[in-house]
């Protein structure tokens, strides 16, 4: 394995870039090695998105939603999608923040403006 650093006044966020011939094995052990280092920190999480690792400060995520086999995690600024399954998603949440509202959706608290009952239809909430 080789690596090596690029200086880049225009990037100011770190850009992590694995290459190789396939995504095997190593590639699989590398990303998971990196998601456990990024996500020793207490207030964000790292979320595996298509092409990429992003780590998300806990108090930016807004809800989390289920659509077909992937999530929705909605931010203050942007939407990322992930392959997870949502229980497993939601054990990696603070659960004083974080309320499961429905089969398919998560919410934070801190971002909740309203919540409504309906007798037929769930619930509605308001962020």
């Amino acid at each position: 394995m080789k690596w090596r650093f690029e200086e880049d006044s225009q990037t100011p966020d770190l850009e992590l870039v694995l290459r190789k011939a396939q995504y095997d094995q190593e590639v699989q052990e590398v990303l998971r090695q990196l998601e456990l280092l990024l996500t020793s920190s207490s207030d964000r999480i790292c979320l595996r998105t298509k092409d990429r690792l992003v780590m998300v400060a806990f108090a930016d995520i807004v809800a989390i939603e289920v659509d077909g086999d992937y999530l929705v995690v909605k931010t203050l600024e942007q939407e990322f999608v992930v392959r997870e399954r949502l229980y497993q998603f939601k054990e990696k949440l603070p659960c004083r923040d974080f309320v499961q509202v429905s089969r398919q959706t998560i919410i934070h608290l801190r971002h909740l403006k309203s919540l409504e009952g309906r007798v037929f239809r769930g619930i509605c909430w308001r962020i």
